[in-house]
């Protein structure tokens, strides 16, 4: 599943494009024959170059490192038990999707070109589309700018995205759902948004995490 996820992934980079918006929810699965799609294409932006960069922030981005997991002790059982918990009921309520509010500061029936084109990267109208849960630092927090109103998408947003899916596959639990927007924020701010690796046994693949 992972591996097709990622082709689909490369082929967009390959077209210029960045998906932005990556997880289980926008994975459709087909029995037979077998197939694995990748949907929800609201949030997809252009690999834009550095010139074109200031004409939707009017600061060039600063690339930062995101880590991804860190070790778990084995024997914090509630810990496993409040990541189980809360994702099934993520799966089973779908209440993460914020509603709209009235001060956003887009409009969805504007048919200005340059404003449409700027949709997918303000962060009030990526909170319709996108869960915080799978969402890369850099598209939840502004890197240069704390206060700005804007992210950047890039090919590494991407390829953070697959590295949660496949981390929801093998734990079979939705990434920081203990975690709530603001929280997730802040200890992202603050370093200690930490991504435990609930299931021991894949020794492989805790590996690669760390």
């Amino acid at each position: 599943m992972i591996y097709q996820i990622a082709n689909a992934t490369r082929y967009l980079h390959e077209c210029g494009l960045v998906h932005s918006n990556i997880s289980s929810h926008a994975v459709l699965i087909r029995e037979n024959p077998f197939a694995v799609k990748l949907s929800c294409f609201e949030l997809v932006t252009e690999i834009l170059p550095r010139e074109a960069i200031g004409k939707i922030y009017h600061m060039q981005q600063k690339k930062t490192m995101t880590n991804e997991t860190v070790s778990m002790d084995a024997s914090d059982i509630a810990l496993v038990e409040r990541y189980n918990k809360l994702s099934k009921q993520h799966f089973f309520n779908r209440t993460s999707l914020p509603i709209r509010n009235r001060d956003d500061d887009y409009d969805l029936n504007d048919e200005n070109e340059e404003n449409q084109y700027r949709l997918p990267y303000s962060i009030a109208y990526r909170r319709m589309f996108s869960m915080h849960y799978y969402q890369a630092p850099e598209l939840l927090i502004p890197t240069y700018n704390s206060t700005a109103q804007h992210v950047l998408p890039a090919p590494s947003s991407d390829v953070y995205g697959l590295g949660l899916l496949l981390w929801e596959a093998i734990n079979r639990a939705v990434p920081f759902v203990i975690f709530n927007h603001d929280e997730l924020i802040k200890g992202l701010q603050k370093g200690n948004a930490q991504l435990p690796m609930l299931d021991k046994s894949c020794i492989l693949f805790m590996e690669i995490f760390e």
